[in-house]
């Protein structure tokens, strides 16, 4: 922490000698005091997400989100105000009190340490920090080494090595090769977000005619020729996360902020793709009032409908799409729908007693309920989007467009499935395949493929960003680069394996997910602890079995290698999200017009200096000989 202290230091003051300059003295100490506070409240948030979130740490993106999303965080950390109240107070009555004291009994020293020494020492920390972080995976053994281990990673997304910057220069979505048609008829398209669409729902789904389900919408889709239902697994359990993948193509960044919101690949993802290349106008509906600018900030939606109820909201999606055009098929119209009515707590004062009646364990029987709602939502927004045909004996057109319907992380809902003592805690702290598979429905309709790959075809993982390449596939485009990690789902894939992350322990816990040639499952949990690493096998969620007990990870071993291939592409994503960051441009942009600014000065002075110091020019210099 010695060499982040340094910097930091450093950087204060330079900060005081320019509020000094352009405010007066006593403002630059005012300022020095509120940049003190700031980091003392950081450094109480640090320790508050340390104990209350297993794990989780304050990270220059995550202050950065923060800044940026005010009024979400302030609405998401109501629960807490009281502690925080008290604590900006406590620190903010040290920091005045410690500052009182050192101007008592501590009087400024007559000299000053140059401030050319100060830089020089700066630079040589941040070159350690530097060192550092790349040997500890980007992780700071306190706040300010982890601010400045960020600062300079952030500073690298201006000096990118070669080979990262042709990863990023790569990233795009073009039109499709010479030879695959590009569609001429833009299909109406609705992607489906359902908050906690556990793949738990697919037993619902799937249950025999005549039982009673909690899903008889999706009960309903099953049956037909044109829908896959399938599972799919998310890289993190997380709401946001799992968008980012669906509507961009790419993984989130593995980490316990969201980095990737600030990441030049923004610009390809599905909104500003189709707005390009085929005049789509994108909505995204919500009852949800969390987040309303981040939709078009970060995904480029055209327009964000935001209602109090959902029938108010169904209401509004129709008369807007009425407006565009879009049931008459005039325009392609995008709508990603966001289903929230399956979110946590699951209390029993949240359903009426006539909703009930699905499941014994009462947790469980609440979850289902309000699962019954979002699958309600869902039938009533397929009544008018896509457009419907006119009768079940008309034939699907590509007017009738396509609609997903996808999962964002799961709930452990049943206390049985949950092996440890007391209360199973929320999916952002685990990674068991209850939590790490999701719910996934693929209504084709007209572009529905010659024969479905189902049983006969290749045992392979789904994931969001399956999601993705499939609207691509539609639209007769193609995602080029190594970070597009979907496959089409009107395609095979053959993707064997993929490795979750916990959202607020990422460097802690993690779970792989592998199919076997034969079609076996196997999902691998790995827990760090003060002995190294740990694994718990675990089955398949068709499995009966509770899977093997923990057992350290061997060198060498098949286990240690999947967990090592884990952490490498953990490692790689997140430090191309961190160098791709905006922030980081905005950051170097700034950095280099100080240093011009610098410069100038420098300029003015040595030649004020000069001019003071040179004998004036004779006047009528000709007779000089």
């Amino acid at each position: 922490g010695a060499a982040a202290l340094v910097v930091a230091l450093v950087l204060l003051d330079a900060f005081v000698r320019i509020a000094s300059s352009a405010l007066g003295g006593s403002a630059a100490l005012a300022t020095h005091a509120a940049a003190v506070a700031a980091l003392s409240l950081a450094a109480v948030a640090d320790l508050a997400l340390s104990i209350g979130a297993g794990g989780a740490r304050v990270s220059l993106p995550l202050i950065l989100f923060v800044l940026s999303e005010p009024q979400y965080v302030i609405n998401i950390t109501a629960p807490w105000r009281p502690v925080l109240a008290v604590s900006a107070v406590m620190v903010s009555a040290a920091v005045f009190i410690f500052w009182r004291l050192v101007s008592w009994c501590m009087p400024s020293p007559r000299r000053r340490v140059p401030f050319l020494m100060k830089l020089l020492l700066a630079g040589v920390c941040i070159l350690r920090l530097y060192v550092r972080g790349h040997a500890a995976d980007g992780v700071g053994a306190d706040l300010i080494s982890q601010l400045g281990i960020d600062f300079v990673a952030m500073l690298r997304g201006g000096i990118l090595p070669e080979e990262a910057r042709e990863l990023l220069a790569s990233h795009a979505v073009v039109p499709s090769a010479v030879g695959e048609a590009a569609s001429q008829t833009y299909p109406p398209l609705l992607l489906f977000h359902w908050e906690a669409g556990s793949a738990e729902l697919l037993s619902q789904a799937t249950a025999a005619a005549g039982n009673r389900s909690a899903t008889p919408y999706l009960q309903s889709l099953a049956v037909r020729d044109d829908v896959l239902m399938t599972k799919a697994s998310v890289g993190v359990p997380v709401t946001l996360k799992s968008a980012w993948e669906a509507l961009c193509g790419t993984p989130a960044a593995l980490t316990s902020d969201f980095r990737e919101h600030g990441s030049s690949l923004r610009r390809e993802c599905l909104p500003r793709v189709l707005s390009r290349c085929c005049g789509y106008w994108s909505i995204l509906a919500k009852t949800d009032k969390e987040l309303p600018e981040l939709p078009r900030r970060v995904f480029g939606f055209d327009e964000v409908i935001v209602a109090n109820t959902n029938e108010e909201l169904l209401l509004r999606i129709k008369v807007r799409l009425g407006e565009l055009g879009a049931l008459q098929g005039e325009r392609p119209v995008l709508v990603y729908f966001y289903a929230v009515d399956a979110h946590t707590p699951y209390t029993r004062d949240r359903v009426d007693d006539e909703e009930l009646g699905y499941s014994v364990d009462p947790f469980e029987d609440v979850f289902l309920a309000l699962n019954r709602r979002a699958d309600g939502l869902a039938e009533q927004l397929a009544a008018f989007w896509p457009p419907p045909r006119t009768s079940s004996d008309q034939a699907w057109s590509p007017e009738n467009g396509f609609a997903v319907y996808f999962g964002d992380h799961g709930e452990v809902v049943r206390r049985s499935d949950f092996p440890g003592s007391g209360d199973p805690p929320p999916h952002g702290h685990l990674v068991l395949p209850q939590v790490a598979q999701v719910l996934l429905a693929v209504e084709s309709r007209a572009f529905r493929p010659r024969a479905w790959l189902g049983a006969s075809a290749p045992p392979a993982i789904r994931r969001p960003a399956d999601i993705f390449s499939t609207v691509a596939d539609l639209v007769g485009l193609r995602a080029t680069g190594a970070l597009h990690l979907g496959d089409s789902l009107l395609r095979e894939t053959r993707r064997d394996r993929i490795a979750t992350f916990s959202f607020y322990r990422p460097l802690e816990l993690v779970s792989v997910q592998q199919i076997f040639e034969g079609g076996g499952t196997e999902f691998l949990e790995f827990s760090r602890g003060s002995g190294g690493w740990w694994t718990v096998l675990r089955h398949d969620l068709d499995s009966t079995g509770d899977g093997a007990g923990a057992r350290r990870v061997a060198p060498g071993s098949r286990h240690e290698s999947l967990l090592m291939q884990a952490i490498a592409e953990r490692e790689h994503i997140n430090g191309l999200l961190t160098h791709s960051n905006v922030h980081a441009a905005w950051l170097i942009a700034r950095l280099k017009v100080v240093a011009r600014s610098a410069v100038r000065l420098a300029r003015n002075a040595a030649r004020a200096i000069l001019d003071a110091a040179l004998p004036v020019p004779p006047q009528g210099g000709n007779d000089i000989k």
